[in-house]
């Protein structure tokens, strides 16, 4: 989805955005070309984003979860 298209409703509720990399190649499958995917579409602009990595998830609070 576009940012414009979910802007007001993630501003309404102060949203965050997560999100996490792709299991294939592509420009979200490491965390940099997410970063920068993330950043040229402006989803930054619109709320907080926050990138999920493997293997371990770090979770709100800076707990780590490993499995």
């Amino acid at each position: 989805m576009r940012p414009a298209l979910i802007k007001n409703l993630v501003e309404k509720v102060n949203g965050t955005l997560v999100e996490c990399n792709t299991a294939y190649k592509g420009n979200r499958f490491s965390s940099e070309e997410h970063l920068k995917a993330i950043r040229e579409r402006g989803y930054n602009e619109i709320a907080e984003v926050d990138l999920m990595e493997m293997p371990g998830i770090t979770a709100m609070g800076g707990f780590k979860l490993s499995f």
